[in-house]
């Protein structure tokens, strides 16, 4: 996804947004923990939860973009989703299931009219994560024990 894409969408977001009536009630929370560690067996592993609440019923899109925002990542919702709050944990992995580096990742949730069409909510926010490696071979625990005195 391009960098000029996500920004065609943002302001086709903000027009949508200005057409909702007062009082609409949707969010894209920040995710928890954060920064959060995404090596499975390392003591500090912990995925992160991402809340998000919708005003009304409608197809959801909520993915992972590259540090630069443009590529897609992760793709962690998709599909019809109800009003209401809702949650998704993601591992830190990318679409192949690797884990992905150390890093800020920009999430995006986008939201569409039921019957598709309308964009009716789009959001974004960051996601660290801070003890990736770079290779499989190597470990957290050795990165770190090359910076201790």
């Amino acid at each position: 996804m391009k960098r000029a894409h996500i920004l065609s969408l943002l302001a086709i977001a903000f027009a949508a947004l200005s057409a909702l009536p007062a009082g609409a009630d949707w969010n894209l929370g920040d995710n928890n923990p954060n920064p959060f560690c995404n090596i499975p067996g390392e003591p500090d592993y912990s995925p992160t939860t991402i809340d998000y609440e919708l005003d009304s019923d409608g197809l959801v899109q909520l993915f992972v973009l590259s540090e630069d925002g443009e590529n897609l990542m992760r793709t962690l919702v998709s599909g019809f989703e109800s009003a209401g709050s809702h949650f998704v944990v993601w591992d830190g992995t990318d679409s192949g299931g690797t884990p992905m580096t150390a890093g800020d990742y920009p999430y995006v949730l986008e939201v569409y009219a039921e019957g598709g069409g309308d964009l009716l909510y789009l959001s974004d926010s960051i996601a660290s994560i801070y003890c990736a490696v770079a290779t499989a071979q190597e470990s957290w625990t050795m990165v770190k024990s090359l910076y201790r005195d």
